[in-house]
């Protein structure tokens, strides 16, 4: 689902699919702002303030208080379709001076979806698709008058994914969060660009980017017309911590670092891609919130209960919230109204990010109206919140079409609001708005903040030294850096002076000899430039840490020289630690990489111990890339000792392979295959021999590899080998399935194997999953194939229902088959899960997404009018102690709540509670339009005669494991299956609703909501 500046990715919930129909009851909100702090909730060492509201402001997305106590505002009015040009910029102006503005002035208005700004020069930047615009007040009446397009070429995509957030780096960079364009099929008039080179306009000969930067964020310098691609992309905001250290997010992806920057890999251009991003969030990506909403507003595609919109990521460096929310990252997902808040962690070469509160959060808001987007850390210290406030923040692509005829897209669009977060016992701000903060004409006064404790005044310090370059402070910034105690000032100072372009080697080479960790690593990542000085060469070689992130930097840093001292150090560092993944990765992005004898000394080192998963992934790398450097003999020599039954060290070998096949089908691939495409006739003996599984997968991946496109008659007797082993039942399932794949690519379509046949429950799992993927890639007619299918579907277990919806989804084709067979009630809507039926209601095809969407929302109006009795029950506050008491009656028999109550027959209900007491109800009143996936009654027909029935609680290779109500389980052979068919009818009761008064629904409902209340 796409969310205003974010999109979700799509997660998968017990019985979420329920959640899709839009509520007839009006979110309660706070019309007044005022009235808006009363529902919040915060830590109570702080307290929140109002700091501005309609009709100051209204849609803010983001605000810059610049070095003149100049509070800009971006209000972007146009979203979610209006491109007429509402969009504005505006002044706050305190005329009181109380800290509160009280006055907005207009600065600039004809903008199209501004969405956000930066003070650079004697104006500010503003992005807004497809151009980076600059705007300057040069008469000081705070109205633009001067407009020019700096830099443009991005594409004007969905406004959530649209270039955003200019950030001025430490490393004197300007930073721009960006991704991908994203196609619409409604809207694709207004957001279907796809963006063109990015260029600077008043530079068009000179250095460009590819079309919307493929996808990546990027930092510039506009001043000196250079641009650059990042290896990252984000898609709303992005933060630097007091080191530099590069922190993005993204709809369900909350915390993000960049681990590897762009100007490593492309010195390496032979390797083809490698990750960039460390996944850093401890509590995993699509984490879990616990958000504290009145009647929340979710639309027809939201992922509840977990982060589905997540942006405005930033890191506090503010200087005035208590020490341990120093370097705290603070994300904003609007979806579920609150902020999130992480504590930062080193982790080795990355860092970690532990949830600040457990399971509850740093800010949440009753207001289902309260959409904070956005942060700003001002020049008091404060956390600003901004808060667009709008009934309605998801795209109309993904809302139903009930909500987009509503009239309600743009309700809120004349009201917002920005808060003020600042410790308890603080005063007023009333200092720092409306007057000068900052003077670029006094120097060493810009020197002397360099050393505050809040991030704002150092880093505009440091712009405006850049941008004046005054000498007169170069010896008072040297002194700074050798011989000042405060490490972050230390920090900028340094790049203030490469800023200035009067960074002396010298003093660069005390830096690195500081100990300071912050400061190394700032000095690393400067003398990677500078290696051609041979002090500063010699002084990485030499240099020794114990910290992992730095001996990271280092290896990275030493890929830059050619030397034989250096690239020897490079290797040691990589020995010392071979098993960290982002060691590996260093070491693979260094410009003189030779692959076949870095392999080489890998092998020796682990040919007496199996490698570990990471560095399986490591040698399938360098397989990889032996590949693209056209180590061909070296490849040929590792396949001959794979095929060796006598062969050491295949531990090795094995993922090594994996990594030389694995890949785009490139010429160096094409060569690898026609040279080695007479190793068939020996690889099919080495498959029949071996019983160790992960040879067989091997060796499998190879036959289909080398036999790619070149399927020859002539090949009988080996078919006739594969055969026997196909239904040879003392062999392994894995292997049976393996040859029944390779069998078909050697043979192609004259393969005389009737799959159908092996698609039946006495098989193993893997046969008949092997046998499906295969029936579906030979089948010529796409109808025929679904045909078969949904024929089949009522003795396809758990696990093979689950490939064959996938194999359905392949094209409109299947889909449109898969859907009539929904419509039909012969496949379940829970069978497709949350993920595809999201995919399914966003289909390209209008006909088709408008299909599923009518299939998949079509519990909501049968289920309002089962619902009459219980009517409002949803707005009820009920005891979550007399719901247990409701649940142990009538429910615990079948479904258990977290591992405390209830037995297991049924799903477990503990993920409900993320879900709206509307939704929770239907499914209760309604049993079997809401059918968990793999919770149907199954009836299994034995060879002796018996007939066994219940949910089907695992299904291994050779056996199905059946649990009857009593919770009694049954293990049957497979082998001794005669029939299997599964009901479309819940095990839980109908009727449930005529058993409860309307008091007792609304206790199990509250229990089912807030059972983690109950002591």
């Amino acid at each position: 689902m796409q969310h205003f500046f974010t999109n979700r990715k799509y997660g998968l919930h017990l019985l979420t699919l329920l959640l899709a129909f839009t509520f007839g009851c009006t979110p309660k909100k706070n019309n007044d702002a005022a009235d808006a702090l009363s529902g919040f909730t915060i830590p109570e060492e702080f307290k929140i303030e109002l700091f501005a509201s309609e009709p100051l402001v209204a849609d803010p997305v983001d605000m810059e208080i610049d070095e003149e106590g100049r509070v800009y505002v971006v209000e972007m009015h146009g979203y979610p379709l209006d491109t007429k040009g509402s969009g504005k910029i505006k002044i706050l102006k305190d005329t009181n001076y109380d800290g509160l503005p009280d006055k907005s002035i207009l600065f600039a208005d004809q903008l199209v979806l501004p969405t956000s700004i930066m003070r650079w020069k004697k104006g500010v930047l503003v992005t807004d698709a497809p151009d980076i615009i600059y705007l300057e007040d040069s008469d000081g009446d705070d109205i633009a008058d001067i407009r020019k397009i700096v830099m443009t070429g991005f594409a004007r995509s969905n406004p959530q994914h649209n270039l955003n957030s200019p950030v001025y780096g430490m490393d004197n960079w300007i930073y721009l969060a960006h991704e991908s364009a994203v196609h619409t099929v409604s809207y694709d008039s207004i957001f279907g660009d796809k963006g063109t080179r990015i260029h600077f306009t008043d530079h068009q000969h000179g250095q460009t980017l590819p079309q919307n930067a493929n996808g990546k964020s990027i930092r510039f310098k506009p001043d000196m017309h250079q641009m650059e691609m990042l290896s990252s992309h984000t898609q709303y905001g992005h933060s630097f911590d007091k080191w530099g250290r590069y922190f993005l997010s993204g709809n369900s992806t909350h915390i993000y670092q960049e681990a590897i920057a762009q100007r490593y890999t492309d010195r390496n251009p032979q390797l083809l891609s490698i990750p960039s991003m460390a996944y850093i969030a401890e509590h995993g990506n699509a984490a879990e919130v616990y958000p504290a909403t009145t009647n929340a507003e979710h639309q027809l595609l939201t992922d509840v209960g977990v982060f589905t919109s997540a942006c405005g990521i930033t890191i506090y460096n503010g200087g005035l919230f208590p020490a341990q929310y120093d370097g705290v990252s603070f994300v904003a997902e609007p979806v579920h109204n609150l902020v999130h808040a992480d504590r930062i962690e080193n982790d080795g070469p990355v860092q970690k990010a532990i949830r600040l509160f457990g399971n509850k959060e740093f800010l949440t808001s009753t207001d289902p109206w309260f959409r904070p987007v956005n942060f700003y850390v001002g020049p008091d210290g404060a956390l600003y919140v901004v808060d667009y406030y709008r009934k309605i923040i998801e795209h109309p692509e993904w809302l139903s079409d009930e909500v987009n005829q509503s009239g309600q897209l743009y309700a809120g669009t004349d009201q917002g609001r920005i808060y003020r977060i600042v410790p308890k016992n603080r005063a007023g701000s009333s200092g720092y708005f409306g007057k000068k903060l900052l003077d670029h004409s006094k120097s060493s006064q810009l020197v002397d903040h360099l050393a505050d404790s809040n991030y704002w005044w150092r880093i505009n310090a440091q712009r405006l030294l850049v941008d004046t370059k005054p000498t007169a402070v170069i010896p008072s910034l040297e002194t700074l850096i050798e011989k000042g105690n405060i490490e972050t000032t230390q920090i900028h100072a340094l790049w203030t002076l490469e800023g200035m372009d009067k960074l002396n080697n010298d003093i660069l080479l005390a830096a690195l000899q500081s100990g300071k960790k912050g400061l190394l690593l700032n000095a690393i990542q400067l003398a990677e430039t500078k290696l051609k000085d041979p002090r500063l060469e010699a002084a990485l070689i030499n240099l020794s840490s114990s910290d992992q992130e730095i001996r990271f930097k280092l290896l990275l840093a030493l890929g830059n020289s050619i030397t034989p001292a250096a690239v020897s150090r490079g290797r040691k560092l990589l020995f010392e630690d071979p098993e960290n993944k982002w060691m590996q990765l260093a070491a693979l992005t260094a410009g003189n990489l030779n692959s076949a004898a870095l392999w080489e000394d890998l092998a020796l080192h682990f040919s007496k111990r199996a490698p570990s998963t990471v560095m399986n992934e490591f040698f399938a790398r360098l397989g990889s890339l032996m590949v693209m450097q056209g180590q061909y003999n070296k490849i040929e020599m590792i396949i001959s000792n794979a095929l060796s039954s006598e062969s050491s060290g295949k531990a090795i070998i094995l993922p090594t392979i994996t990594g030389i096949i694995s890949g785009p089908d490139n010429e160096a691939k094409q060569i690898i295959r026609k040279k080695l495409r007479p190793f068939i006739s020996q690889i099919i003996p080495a498959f029949e021999r071996t019983k160790d599984a992960g040879e067989i997968a091997l060796m499998k991946s190879l036959i289909l590899f080398l036999a790619h496109d070149q399927r020859t008659d002539g090949r009988n007797e080996e078919a006739a080998k594969l055969t026997r082993l196909i239904v040879d039942k003392s062999i392994s399932p894995e292997k049976r399935a393996a040859a029944l794949e390779v069998r078909a690519a050697i043979i192609g379509n004259d393969n005389d194997i009737d799959y159908t046949e092996l698609i039946h429950p006495w098989h193993t799992i893997e046969v008949q999953r092997t046998a499906l993927q295969l029936m579906s890639g030979q089948e010529k007619s796409d109808s025929g194939f679904a045909s078969f299918v949904i024929h089949v579907w009522q003795r396809l277990t758990p696990e093979l229902r689950n490939e064959a919806v996938n194999l359905l989804m392949i094209n409109n084709t299947r889909i449109e088959a898969l859907l009539e067979a929904v419509a039909k009630n012969i496949i379940p809507a829970t069978a497709i899960g949350w993920r595809r039926s999201v995919r399914l209601m966003t289909n390209d095809n209008i006909k088709l997404k408008n299909k599923a969407r009518e299939l998949l929302d079509q519990f909501s109006n049968e289920s309002d009018q089962t619902a009459a009795k219980f009517e409002g029950i949803e707005n009820s506050a009920g005891d979550p102690k007399s719901g247990l008491l409701v649940f142990e009656k009538n429910c615990a028999v079948c479904h258990q709540v977290d591992t405390k109550w209830g037995k297991t027959f049924g799903p477990d209900l503990s993920s409900i509670r993320n879900q709206s007491k509307k939704s929770i109800l239907i499914q209760i009143l309604d049993p079997n339009k809401a059918i968990a996936d793999g919770y149907g009654i199954w009836r299994i027909k034995t060879a002796s005669g018996e007939t066994i029935e219940g949910i089907i609680a695992d299904e291994s290779t050779n056996a199905i494991v059946i649990k009857s109500v009593s919770e009694e389980e049954f293990t049957i052979d497979r082998d001794k299956i005669i029939s299997i068919s599964s009901s479309s009818i819940s095990g839980m009761p109908e009727g449930l609703g005529n058993q409860i008064s309307k008091e007792e629904m609304g206790h199990l409902l509250e229990f089912l909501k807030n059972f983690n209340r109950i002591n």
